[in-house]
């Protein structure tokens, strides 16, 4: 709903683009417990949905429609301390998180038992910022308050256990215990190598700033008295009764082969497979491996791009530094305007996409030939490769000598 509402309101003034702010451990949203499942673990800006409401929004005004998160690689605490850098620390008395909405009142805004209200007020506490949002601001304390039986205390407990947990595991053993993360890395740009690193990082760090905040708040209760004076159903209680107790998470060590092994005998390729791609001049067509050609419009856009991104391969150009081609240059070099364009490479990389999937079973992402970067243009995917069109209008089966190792900068007019 809000997506929509906010696409209609973009539309209004002529964007092609939106920003949701949530931190990134709530927009990923792993299960706090194991029977977190279905409608409880809800997932509104996960990286999949926002790309699956993108794709839906170009569909509709036909040209790119993106939407993002720059938050989405920040903790609670890490955007709770953007304020603070900001000199806006006071605004957080006047901020709203409780999912209760109808529950709130003038002076207990906040019910302090939906995963909101606890994500916010950890958040607060670790930013060391709590002198800008009194404790009463909770119908129920953090850590002293009395959590009803079932789901509030349920979710306090996994919470916090869950923290532990992130914060001593490693990066192997988050990925294969959280297999919902590659749902998010297949949506990210960049290396998913590189992001299942950044989001066990992301996790280990909201991981030790709950644990933080927890030891801080039992060291400053040491004492006898100060325990016995709890609830026995509130989060300080369960922490030191032995129910609660768990060790640092450990990898499992006994007669599991070590990651070496593991590597060597897994017989999946990892690698970055590049596109490989040839531009045959004379019969002004481009030709994709497999040998599926395309002529007309398409082969007009990409000749174009070409000249650029040749130009890049053979001055050495590092590849995320490829150069862009702005859409005015693009639209006057093809004689048409912008929005004319932008219909235009959406129906190519439409065409594209669909006729790669159809033939050659092969799925192509829209950015895997014509890439787009907002306010910068267009180009060439960096990691396409270049190549001859006779060596790609030869069988598949025949196509095993063309590899990584091919020459990327061939005279492309030959």
């Amino acid at each position: 709903m809000f997506a929509t509402l906010a696409f209609i309101v973009a539309r209004m003034f002529g964007r092609d683009d939106l920003s949701f702010y949530e931190n990134g451990v709530v927009s990923i949203n792993l299960p706090v417990a194991e029977h977190v499942l279905g409608a409880r673990a809800s997932r509104t800006t996960h990286p999949r949905f926002l790309a699956s409401c993108g794709r839906l929004f170009s569909l509709l005004l036909e040209r790119d429609f993106t939407l993002s998160n720059p938050f989405l690689w920040k903790t609670k605490t890490e955007v709770v301390k953007v304020l603070a850098k900001n000199n806006q620390s006071d605004l957080i008395s006047s901020s709203f998180s409780c999912a209760n909405v109808r529950q709130a009142t003038k002076l207990s805004r906040h019910c302090g038992v939906c995963s909101q209200c606890v994500d916010r007020r950890f958040g607060i506490l670790a930013a060391e910022l709590s002198a800008y949002e009194s404790a009463d601001n909770y119908a129920v304390d953090l850590f002293t308050g009395a959590h009803q039986s079932g789901p509030p205390l349920t979710m306090i407990e996994g919470y916090v256990l869950r923290a532990q947990k992130l914060a001593t595991m490693s990066q192997h053993a988050f990925a294969a215990s959280y297999g919902q993360i590659f749902r998010a890395v297949e949506q990210l740009p960049g290396l998913p190598d590189d992001n299942v690193t950044r989001l066990w990082d992301l996790h280990r760090r909201h991981g030790q700033e709950v644990v933080s905040v927890v030891d801080q708040e039992i060291e400053r209760r040491s004492s006898l008295a100060g325990f016995l004076d709890l609830p026995t159903d509130c989060l300080l209680s369960l922490i030191v009764s032995p129910v609660a107790k768990q060790p640092d998470h450990q990898d499992p060590v006994e007669a599991e082969p070590t990651a070496g092994e593991q590597a060597e005998a897994d017989p999946h390729d990892y690698g970055l497979k590049r596109t490989l791609l040839a531009i045959d001049k004379q019969a002004r067509r481009v030709v994709l491996e497999g040998g599926l050609e395309f002529g007309g419009q398409i082969y007009e856009l990409v000749e174009l791009l070409a000249e650029t991104f040749s130009a890049d391969i053979d001055t050495g150009t590092f590849s995320d530094q490829h150069r862009f081609v702005t859409a005015p240059i693009l639209a006057g070099r093809l004689g048409i305007d912008e929005p004319s364009l932008r219909k235009r490479i959406s129906r190519a990389r439409k065409k594209l996409t669909g006729e790669s999937l159809e033939k050659l079973n092969r799925q192509l992402l829209p950015n895997d030939v014509v890439e787009n970067q907002e306010w910068k243009g267009y180009r060439l995917n960096p990691y396409l490769l270049l190549v001859n069109p006779s060596q790609l209008r030869r069988p598949p089966s025949k196509l095993s000598h063309v590899s990584n190792q091919m020459v990327t900068s061939p005279d492309v007019g030959h």
